[in-house]
């Protein structure tokens, strides 16, 4: 007897904790399917997204006066670059990174694949971004780019920016 009441006890835990599952999975499912046809996009969200995407393509650019109004101030970057087999990495400000850039800019694009954004209570984002970076056309290196923001008023700007970039080897 005491067998059947564990039995039916243990089931009922399990039909209890299958329900609550298929409850979150209806409650999450429409929300994230709208996310990511871009319907209902939260405000803050569509900033975030399009900071980095401004960000980028500036970049890619060398628009580097575009670049500073959109970090705080004394606001990182910095890198990890794989070349001739070893991981290369950078830190520095955003001043000093702009201060080092020179005229001979070899421009690309970075069209981000995949985005995953965290906002905290619509004052700090977290984004992970995927990109293949193109010069002239040309795959050359995969990046995961990540940038931290915060709030600056009614606009967002970066606290960091980071990334990796392994180069895309062609056969």
């Amino acid at each position: 007897m005491e067998n059947t009441y564990r039995n039916f006890f243990l089931l009922l835990i399990l039909f209890v904790w299958s329900m609550a599952e298929a409850s979150l999975a209806q409650e999450v499912s429409p929300k994230t399917e709208a996310h990511e046809n871009g319907i209902d996009q939260d405000p803050d969200e569509a900033a975030v997204k399009n900071l980095v995407e401004r960000f980028l393509a500036a970049m890619g650019n060398g628009d580097l006066e575009a670049i500073e109004p959109m970090f705080l101030p004394k606001a990182t970057i910095g890198g990890a670059r794989f070349r001739e087999g070893k991981w290369n990495t950078f830190t520095t400000t955003i001043e000093d990174y702009l201060a080092s850039k020179n005229e001979n800019h070899s421009p690309y694009t970075e069209p981000v694949s995949n985005y995953t954004i965290h906002i905290s209570e619509g004052q700090l984002a977290f984004v992970k971004a995927d990109a293949i970076l193109y010069r002239e056309g040309k795959a050359q290196s995969q990046n995961m780019d990540y940038f931290t923001l915060l709030k600056d008023g009614d606009s967002w700007k970066f606290l960091s920016a980071a990334y990796t970039a392994k180069p895309i080897l062609v056969k």
